[in-house]
């Protein structure tokens, strides 16, 4: 099993590499949220419609420009102050209409996540704006709980897992729509 440095790990998503990765609650995996061709293999490996779109997870709101609308004052407090479990919630927010539909699938918003989780944000913090993140696993399976069985099954795809541990939240991480407040996923 190839165990990644979080240097190793986004030197390998700035190649247009997938990689594993600790999470808030689960294992994830990121690719480099600027390249399309990365991202879109990530879709192939979990079998995954590209209209859902992706979350896409950052070190911070300034990193997120080049993607979303600005947010009020009041908007950004409550994306960064909203916890669960000690964790960022993920947010639908507007984005910008240059923001790539293999992002953003078939909506005019995009999932955001400022992570708190210190070894997603190391890894967030290396990235020019952040990394698409979903769970390890298939499409509608449940998510894989070890670097050694994400590997038995999709080693050969991915450049190895990050060290680092999932962060022990419960479940997935709660996600709201910003304008309207409607829960997405509890």
């Amino acid at each position: 099993m190839k165990l990644l440095s979080y240097e190793e790990a986004a030197a390998a998503l700035k190649n247009g590499e997938v990689i594993a990765y600790p999470t808030e609650g689960v294992y994830g995996f990121a690719a480099d949220a600027m390249n399309q061709e990365a991202v879109e293999k990530l879709l192939n490996m979990k079998a995954r419609s590209s209209s859902k779109g992706f979350i896409v997870m950052s070190a911070s709101l300034p990193q997120l420009t080049p993607l979303i609308k600005p947010l009020s004052a009041d908007e950004a407090t409550v994306v960064l102050e909203s916890l669960r479990g000690g964790f960022r919630y993920t947010w639908i927010v507007p984005c910008v209409e240059s923001c790539p539909e293999y992002l953003r699938g078939q909506f005019s918003t995009l999932a955001v996540r400022i992570t708190n989780h210190s070894d997603a944000l190391a890894l967030c913090e290396l990235m020019p704006v952040g990394v698409v993140s979903t769970s390890a696993n298939l499409h509608k399976e449940a998510p894989l709980e070890t670097p050694e069985a994400i590997m038995e099954v999709f080693g050969n795809q991915i450049a190895g897992v990050m060290q680092g541990a999932v962060g022990g939240l419960s479940s997935s991480t709660r996600i709201v729509h910003l304008k309207s407040g409607d829960i997405i996923r509890a």
